[in-house]
Protein backbone atom coordinates (compact mmCIF):
# COMPACT_ATOMS: atom_id res chain seq x y z
CA UNK A 1 0.00 0.00 0.00
CA UNK A 2 3.03 2.27 0.75
CA UNK A 3 4.65 1.91 -3.02
CA UNK A 4 2.32 4.12 -4.80
CA UNK A 5 2.32 7.18 -2.59
CA UNK A 6 6.43 6.96 -2.10
CA UNK A 7 6.76 6.52 -5.89
CA UNK A 8 4.61 9.69 -6.19
CA UNK A 9 7.09 11.25 -3.81
CA UNK A 10 9.89 10.27 -4.54
CA UNK A 11 8.80 11.75 -8.71
CA UNK A 12 7.10 14.92 -7.63
CA UNK A 13 8.30 16.24 -4.05
CA UNK A 14 10.35 19.16 -4.61
CA UNK A 15 12.64 18.91 -1.68
CA UNK A 16 15.85 16.40 -2.40
CA UNK A 17 16.23 14.86 1.09
CA UNK A 18 12.79 13.73 1.05
CA UNK A 19 13.08 12.58 -2.32
CA UNK A 20 16.53 10.58 -0.70
CA UNK A 21 13.83 9.27 1.99
CA UNK A 22 11.38 7.85 -0.36
CA UNK A 23 14.03 5.60 -2.42
CA UNK A 24 15.37 4.64 1.06
CA UNK A 25 11.66 3.98 2.23
CA UNK A 26 11.01 2.07 -1.63
CA UNK A 27 14.44 0.29 -0.79
CA UNK A 28 13.39 -1.28 2.81
CA UNK A 29 10.12 -2.77 0.94
CA UNK A 30 12.35 -4.25 -1.91
CA UNK A 31 9.90 -5.22 -4.07
CA UNK A 32 10.29 -6.03 -7.84
CA UNK A 33 7.17 -3.97 -8.78
CA UNK A 34 9.26 -0.50 -8.33
CA UNK A 35 11.83 -1.22 -10.45
CA UNK A 36 10.67 0.36 -13.51
CA UNK A 37 9.03 3.51 -11.61
CA UNK A 38 12.47 4.07 -9.66
CA UNK A 39 14.79 3.82 -13.01
CA UNK A 40 12.41 5.97 -14.89
CA UNK A 41 12.99 8.91 -12.31
CA UNK A 42 16.96 7.85 -11.84
CA UNK A 43 17.09 9.09 -15.33
CA UNK A 44 15.81 12.98 -14.91
CA UNK A 45 16.63 13.07 -11.72
CA UNK A 46 19.30 15.61 -10.54
CA UNK A 47 20.52 15.24 -7.17
CA UNK A 48 23.41 13.39 -6.63
CA UNK A 49 22.37 12.41 -2.99
CA UNK A 50 18.47 10.93 -4.57
CA UNK A 51 20.58 9.17 -7.66
CA UNK A 52 22.53 7.35 -4.97
CA UNK A 53 19.23 6.24 -3.02
CA UNK A 54 17.53 4.42 -6.21
CA UNK A 55 20.71 3.15 -6.71
CA UNK A 56 21.05 1.37 -3.74
CA UNK A 57 17.38 0.32 -3.40
CA UNK A 58 17.95 -1.24 -6.81
CA UNK A 59 20.91 -3.10 -4.68
CA UNK A 60 18.17 -3.92 -1.92
CA UNK A 61 15.69 -5.63 -4.01
CA UNK A 62 18.61 -8.13 -4.91
CA UNK A 63 17.11 -9.60 -8.18
CA UNK A 64 18.70 -10.14 -11.22
CA UNK A 65 16.02 -8.08 -12.86
CA UNK A 66 17.90 -4.64 -11.45
CA UNK A 67 21.73 -5.97 -12.60
CA UNK A 68 21.14 -5.01 -16.27
CA UNK A 69 20.10 -1.40 -15.31
CA UNK A 70 23.02 -1.41 -12.40
CA UNK A 71 25.57 -2.48 -15.43
CA UNK A 72 24.72 0.44 -17.16
CA UNK A 73 24.62 2.84 -14.46
CA UNK A 74 28.44 1.65 -13.23
CA UNK A 75 29.71 1.79 -16.82
CA UNK A 76 27.89 4.60 -18.49
CA UNK A 77 27.03 7.43 -15.50
CA UNK A 78 28.92 10.50 -15.41
CA UNK A 79 28.91 10.81 -11.45
CA UNK A 80 31.63 9.11 -9.80
CA UNK A 81 29.75 8.77 -6.69
CA UNK A 82 26.75 7.10 -8.43
CA UNK A 83 28.74 4.70 -10.36
CA UNK A 84 30.57 3.02 -6.82
CA UNK A 85 27.09 3.06 -5.53
CA UNK A 86 26.17 0.97 -8.69
CA UNK A 87 29.03 -1.41 -8.15
CA UNK A 88 28.86 -1.53 -4.23
CA UNK A 89 24.42 -2.68 -5.28
CA UNK A 90 25.47 -5.25 -7.83
CA UNK A 91 28.08 -6.67 -4.98
CA UNK A 92 24.79 -6.96 -2.64
CA UNK A 93 22.99 -9.01 -5.22
CA UNK A 94 26.17 -11.21 -5.50
CA UNK A 95 25.45 -12.78 -8.41
CA UNK A 96 27.87 -14.35 -10.92
CA UNK A 97 26.85 -12.80 -13.80
CA UNK A 98 28.29 -9.19 -12.80
CA UNK A 99 31.81 -10.99 -13.16
CA UNK A 100 31.94 -10.22 -16.38
CA UNK A 101 30.91 -6.30 -16.68
CA UNK A 102 33.25 -5.80 -13.54
CA UNK A 103 36.24 -6.87 -15.12
CA UNK A 104 36.35 -3.61 -17.73
CA UNK A 105 35.65 -1.18 -14.54
CA UNK A 106 38.54 -2.41 -12.54
CA UNK A 107 41.31 -1.75 -15.22
CA UNK A 108 39.54 1.21 -17.35
CA UNK A 109 37.24 3.66 -14.72
CA UNK A 110 38.59 6.60 -14.62
CA UNK A 111 37.57 7.47 -10.53
CA UNK A 112 39.77 5.08 -7.76
CA UNK A 113 36.79 5.05 -5.92
CA UNK A 114 34.64 3.23 -8.59
CA UNK A 115 38.09 0.90 -9.64
CA UNK A 116 38.06 0.44 -5.52
CA UNK A 117 34.42 -0.87 -5.09
CA UNK A 118 34.81 -3.28 -8.40
CA UNK A 119 38.29 -5.20 -6.46
CA UNK A 120 35.73 -5.38 -3.52
CA UNK A 121 32.87 -6.95 -4.96
CA UNK A 122 35.01 -9.23 -7.29
CA UNK A 123 36.35 -10.43 -3.87
CA UNK A 124 33.27 -10.99 -2.41
CA UNK A 125 31.63 -12.91 -4.66
CA UNK A 126 34.95 -14.57 -4.98
CA UNK A 127 35.05 -16.42 -8.95
CA UNK A 128 38.49 -17.20 -9.90
CA UNK A 129 37.49 -15.19 -13.34
CA UNK A 130 38.62 -12.13 -11.19
CA UNK A 131 42.33 -13.81 -10.38
CA UNK A 132 44.30 -12.51 -13.62
CA UNK A 133 42.72 -8.64 -13.72
CA UNK A 134 43.08 -8.43 -9.66
CA UNK A 135 46.49 -9.85 -9.74
CA UNK A 136 47.20 -6.98 -12.60
CA UNK A 137 45.36 -4.57 -10.34
CA UNK A 138 48.12 -5.09 -7.60
CA UNK A 139 51.21 -5.05 -10.00
CA UNK A 140 50.02 -1.87 -12.32
CA UNK A 141 47.55 -0.09 -10.46
CA UNK A 142 48.65 3.50 -9.71
CA UNK A 143 46.31 4.07 -6.32
CA UNK A 144 47.50 2.23 -3.09
CA UNK A 145 44.01 2.02 -2.08
CA UNK A 146 42.93 0.48 -5.35
CA UNK A 147 46.31 -2.33 -4.95
CA UNK A 148 45.38 -2.85 -1.00
CA UNK A 149 41.30 -3.66 -1.99
CA UNK A 150 42.60 -6.00 -5.29
CA UNK A 151 44.93 -7.80 -2.68
CA UNK A 152 42.46 -8.16 -0.05
CA UNK A 153 40.19 -9.44 -2.95
CA UNK A 154 42.91 -11.84 -4.56
CA UNK A 155 42.97 -13.73 -0.43
CA UNK A 156 39.35 -14.08 -0.22
CA UNK A 157 39.35 -15.51 -3.68
CA UNK A 158 41.94 -17.55 -2.11
CA UNK A 159 43.46 -19.36 -5.28
CA UNK A 160 47.35 -20.62 -5.54
CA UNK A 161 47.76 -19.05 -8.67
CA UNK A 162 47.75 -15.37 -6.46
CA UNK A 163 50.76 -16.78 -4.39
CA UNK A 164 53.79 -15.22 -6.54
CA UNK A 165 52.34 -11.95 -7.29
CA UNK A 166 51.08 -11.28 -4.02
CA UNK A 167 55.04 -12.24 -2.84
CA UNK A 168 56.21 -9.70 -5.21
CA UNK A 169 53.94 -7.43 -3.93
CA UNK A 170 55.16 -8.04 -0.36
CA UNK A 171 58.68 -7.16 -1.02
CA UNK A 172 58.46 -4.78 -3.38
CA UNK A 173 55.65 -2.08 -3.26
CA UNK A 174 56.17 0.76 -1.80
CA UNK A 175 53.24 1.07 0.70
CA UNK A 176 53.31 -0.80 3.77
CA UNK A 177 49.76 -0.82 3.87
CA UNK A 178 49.36 -2.49 0.40
CA UNK A 179 52.42 -5.17 1.71
CA UNK A 180 50.76 -5.90 5.11
CA UNK A 181 47.42 -6.81 2.71
CA UNK A 182 49.55 -9.06 0.71
CA UNK A 183 51.09 -10.35 3.83
CA UNK A 184 47.57 -11.23 4.89
CA UNK A 185 45.96 -12.61 1.86
CA UNK A 186 48.99 -15.06 1.82
CA UNK A 187 48.01 -16.29 5.21
CA UNK A 188 44.74 -17.09 3.84
CA UNK A 189 46.18 -18.86 1.07
CA UNK A 190 48.40 -20.83 3.04
CA UNK A 191 50.93 -23.30 2.09
CA UNK A 192 54.28 -24.18 2.31
CA UNK A 193 55.19 -21.52 -0.43
CA UNK A 194 54.72 -18.68 1.55
CA UNK A 195 56.73 -19.61 4.51
CA UNK A 196 59.89 -18.14 3.31
CA UNK A 197 59.03 -15.17 1.84
CA UNK A 198 57.14 -14.28 5.07
CA UNK A 199 59.88 -14.96 7.18
CA UNK A 200 62.08 -12.66 4.96
CA UNK A 201 59.47 -9.85 5.28
CA UNK A 202 59.50 -10.47 9.41
CA UNK A 203 63.02 -10.10 9.43
CA UNK A 204 63.85 -7.52 6.94
CA UNK A 205 61.05 -5.38 6.47
CA UNK A 206 61.28 -1.80 7.68
CA UNK A 207 57.50 -1.23 8.77
CA UNK A 208 56.05 -2.84 12.23
CA UNK A 209 52.46 -2.94 10.35
CA UNK A 210 53.91 -5.34 7.85
CA UNK A 211 56.12 -7.15 10.34
CA UNK A 212 53.07 -7.61 12.93
CA UNK A 213 51.21 -8.77 10.24
CA UNK A 214 53.74 -10.77 8.95
CA UNK A 215 54.44 -12.66 12.15
CA UNK A 216 50.55 -13.22 12.54
CA UNK A 217 50.49 -14.83 9.22
CA UNK A 218 53.32 -17.34 9.97
CA UNK A 219 51.17 -17.97 13.40
CA UNK A 220 48.41 -19.52 11.36
CA UNK A 221 51.11 -21.81 9.36
CA UNK A 222 53.15 -23.44 12.10
CA UNK A 223 55.76 -25.97 12.18
CA UNK A 224 59.23 -26.05 13.97
CA UNK A 225 60.88 -23.21 12.17
CA UNK A 226 58.11 -20.73 12.32
CA UNK A 227 57.42 -21.18 16.05
CA UNK A 228 61.30 -20.71 16.70
CA UNK A 229 61.51 -18.09 14.65
CA UNK A 230 58.59 -16.35 16.69
CA UNK A 231 59.47 -17.31 20.00
CA UNK A 232 62.79 -15.24 19.44
CA UNK A 233 60.92 -12.75 18.07
CA UNK A 234 58.27 -12.43 21.20
CA UNK A 235 61.70 -12.59 23.40
CA UNK A 236 64.05 -10.32 21.22
CA UNK A 237 62.05 -8.02 18.89
CA UNK A 238 62.95 -3.79 19.51
CA UNK A 239 59.23 -3.08 18.45
CA UNK A 240 56.59 -3.77 21.16
CA UNK A 241 54.09 -4.02 17.94
CA UNK A 242 55.74 -6.87 16.54
CA UNK A 243 56.14 -8.96 20.02
CA UNK A 244 52.67 -8.42 20.41
CA UNK A 245 51.36 -9.69 17.24
CA UNK A 246 54.31 -12.40 17.76
CA UNK A 247 52.07 -13.39 20.91
CA UNK A 248 49.33 -14.16 19.38
CA UNK A 249 50.70 -15.93 16.10
CA UNK A 250 52.36 -18.24 19.31
CA UNK A 251 48.59 -18.46 20.60
CA UNK A 252 47.46 -19.73 17.14
CA UNK A 253 50.41 -22.42 16.99
CA UNK A 254 48.85 -23.49 20.27
CA UNK A 255 51.35 -26.30 21.31
CA UNK A 256 52.63 -26.85 24.82
CA UNK A 257 56.00 -25.41 24.00
CA UNK A 258 54.69 -22.10 23.83
CA UNK A 259 52.81 -21.69 26.84
CA UNK A 260 55.76 -20.96 29.29
CA UNK A 261 57.63 -18.70 26.68
CA UNK A 262 54.48 -16.55 26.78
CA UNK A 263 54.30 -16.76 30.90
CA UNK A 264 58.06 -15.96 31.01
CA UNK A 265 57.36 -12.78 28.44
CA UNK A 266 54.82 -11.95 30.59
CA UNK A 267 56.65 -11.69 33.56
CA UNK A 268 59.30 -9.35 32.16
CA UNK A 269 57.94 -7.46 29.13
CA UNK A 270 55.97 -4.51 30.64
CA UNK A 271 54.75 -2.93 27.55
CA UNK A 272 51.45 -2.62 27.62
CA UNK A 273 50.46 -3.69 24.25
CA UNK A 274 52.60 -6.81 24.36
CA UNK A 275 50.77 -7.37 28.54
CA UNK A 276 47.75 -6.99 26.77
CA UNK A 277 48.62 -9.64 23.74
CA UNK A 278 49.97 -12.04 25.61
CA UNK A 279 46.81 -12.10 28.53
CA UNK A 280 43.92 -12.63 25.80
CA UNK A 281 46.31 -15.67 24.20
CA UNK A 282 46.50 -17.17 27.73
CA UNK A 283 42.86 -16.37 27.83
CA UNK A 284 42.18 -18.35 24.54
CA UNK A 285 44.85 -21.10 25.22
CA UNK A 286 42.85 -21.86 28.83
CA UNK A 287 45.93 -23.32 30.41
CA UNK A 288 46.09 -23.53 34.20
CA UNK A 289 49.34 -22.36 34.25
CA UNK A 290 48.29 -19.20 33.49
CA UNK A 291 45.86 -18.12 36.30
CA UNK A 292 48.34 -17.43 39.13
CA UNK A 293 50.42 -14.74 36.65
CA UNK A 294 47.38 -13.79 35.95
CA UNK A 295 45.66 -13.17 39.17
CA UNK A 296 49.02 -11.20 40.01
CA UNK A 297 47.95 -8.82 37.77
CA UNK A 298 44.42 -8.03 39.49
CA UNK A 299 46.83 -7.14 42.36
CA UNK A 300 49.57 -4.90 40.45
CA UNK A 301 49.55 -1.77 41.86
CA UNK A 302 52.07 -0.57 38.43
CA UNK A 303 51.50 0.87 35.39
CA UNK A 304 51.67 -0.54 32.06
CA UNK A 305 53.27 2.44 30.51
CA UNK A 306 54.64 2.65 26.58
CA UNK A 307 55.68 6.14 26.42
CA UNK A 308 52.95 8.40 26.77
CA UNK A 309 49.83 5.90 26.82
CA UNK A 310 49.07 3.88 29.87
CA UNK A 311 46.96 0.59 29.51
CA UNK A 312 46.79 -0.57 33.28
CA UNK A 313 42.63 -0.67 33.02
CA UNK A 314 43.06 -2.69 29.97
CA UNK A 315 45.33 -4.93 30.75
CA UNK A 316 43.92 -5.74 34.08
CA UNK A 317 40.12 -5.98 32.39
CA UNK A 318 41.94 -8.42 30.02
CA UNK A 319 43.34 -10.15 32.90
CA UNK A 320 39.94 -10.63 34.58
CA UNK A 321 38.24 -12.07 31.64
CA UNK A 322 41.22 -14.49 30.23
CA UNK A 323 40.92 -15.68 34.10
CA UNK A 324 37.45 -16.29 33.68
CA UNK A 325 37.17 -18.06 30.14
CA UNK A 326 39.93 -20.54 31.93
CA UNK A 327 37.70 -21.02 34.72
CA UNK A 328 34.72 -22.26 32.39
CA UNK A 329 36.66 -24.49 30.41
Amino acid sequence: NAIVPLIKTLTTDKAGDVRKIAAEALAMIGSETVIKPIISVFITEKVMGVRRSIVYALGKIGTEAVIEPLIKILTTDKEDDVRASAGSALGMIGSEKVIEPLIPVLTTDKARCVREIAAEVLGDIGDERAIKPLVNAITNESESVVRWRAAEALGKIGSETAIEPLIKILTTDSESDVREKAAEALGKIGGEKIVEPLIDALINDKARGVRGRVAYELGRIGGDKVTKLLSNTLVNDKDSVVRGFAAHALGNIGSAKVIDLLINAFAFDKEYFVQESIIEVLGNIGNEKAIEPLKRVLKDEGAYCTKNVCGTKNVKDKAFYSLGKISRR
